[in-house]
């Protein structure tokens, strides 16, 4: 979890989280990568190989050049009812002010709740 501050949209938001997804694979060294997220339109524009014109333009092709450097690189849309943890976990980084990530396992704030 990372907490960004000045976000201007939902969708600048989604796009950011996308971006910071695929930084973090390059960053722990993986090969092949799944980008998991409920922002259906980032996804899309994602996998497509057209230019993006939108306000979001640079962060989509930033996007695509750090997927690129990836062996293999999905992105699958996920319902937002499949991110419980997620959104537990966002909810109490927001509480706290702090930030984390995990890999492997479940944080004990949401195994508590």
């Amino acid at each position: 979890m990372v907490v960004n501050k000045n976000i201007p949209s939902a969708f600048a938001g989604e796009a950011l989280a996308c971006l910071q997804a695929v930084h973090l694979g390059q960053a722990l060294g993986f090969p092949d990568v799944i980008v998991e997220g409920d922002a259906l339109t980032v996804i899309h524009k994602g996998q497509s190989p057209l230019f993006d014109s939108s306000i979001l333009g640079a962060n989509i092709q930033d996007i695509k050049w750090w997927a690129g450097l990836f062996r293999r690189c999905e992105f699958r849309h996920v319902p937002r009812k499949g991110y419980i943890v997620a959104n537990l976990l966002a909810k109490e980084g927001l509480r706290t002010g702090t930030g984390s990530y995990l890999s492997g396992r479940v944080s004990d704030f949401a195994q508590q709740n």
